[in-house]
């Protein structure tokens, strides 16, 4: 008898551990989102500034920026370019039809209008990062409870 109330003990804390574990894993979610967000506004200053004062095509600034680490973040294949770039899975649709918008679009003005362009979305992809850096304050304080509170519900259930 002390047995079977220990193993539903046992059982109902790995419930409730699962729980919580499955809530970090949905926070992981958002961090990745806010770090890839900042990778790109990075990125974006990097290559402004590679074009406004090196005056370097963007074949070579792609080549120097492929191994930086916003760029593996970012998914940059080699022996690609910034207009083939794929946007990775991890955002929205809104922030990866902007991604596509923004490396697609590279190259196709003069460096001045360029560097303003990237100014552009560098602010935009900042402006989502910090939107995506409060919904996951707000997500790391409910995700940990609420994956808690359903596997507490869980082991309940099964006791």
């Amino acid at each position: 008898m002390k047995v079977q109330i220990v193993v539903k003990l046992l059982g109902a804390i790995f419930v409730i551990l699962c729980g919580w574990g499955c809530g970090q894993a949905a926070l992981q979610k958002h961090r990745l989102r806010r770090k890839t967000l900042q990778a790109a506004a990075q990125l974006l200053h990097q290559i402004g500034n590679e074009i406004s004062y090196r005056k370097l095509p963007l074949k070579l600034i792609y080549e120097k920026l492929q191994e930086s680490a916003a760029a593996k973040l970012l998914l940059f294949i080699p022996n690609g370019s910034f207009q083939t770039a794929v946007p990775p899975p991890v955002l929205s649709k809104e922030e990866q039809a902007c991604f596509i918008e923004c490396f697609s679009g590279m190259g196709q003005s003069g460096a001045l209008q360029e560097c303003s362009r990237l100014e552009y979305y560098r602010q935009w992809f900042e402006t989502a990062a910090e939107a995506v850096s409060q919904e996951e304050n707000k997500a790391a304080a409910l995700y940990g409870k609420l994956g808690a509170g359903v596997g507490l519900m869980a082991a309940l259930a099964f006791l």
